[in-house]
């Protein structure tokens, strides 16, 4: 993890492993793409440039890790492609 996080690099990888078993043990309200199958780090640089800024480390973990998708049917926050 880079260090320009908010949070130190130990705490973010225990977070995140949270946020993996939080998800898994609620695959039936979630719809996400399996862990590790979001955008890859071209198409996340992509966006970057494309909205001329750069997305904090934490956000670029979600987009690589998971993408998006919907949570209780509510969408969460990802980028979408284009045509």
């Amino acid at each position: 993890m880079p260090d320009d996080t908010c949070i130190p690099a130990e705490e973010f990888t225990q977070q995140a492993a949270t946020l993996k078993q939080l998800l898994a043990a609620n695959a039936d309200a979630v719809d996400f793409a399996d862990f590790g199958e979001g955008y890859t780090g071209d198409e996340i640089c992509a966006a970057e440039q494309a909205l001329g800024i750069c997305f904090p480390p934490s956000y670029r973990w979600w987009l690589k890790n998971y993408g998006g998708g919907t949570i209780g049917g509510m969408k969460s926050i990802a980028c979408t492609k284009g045509p």
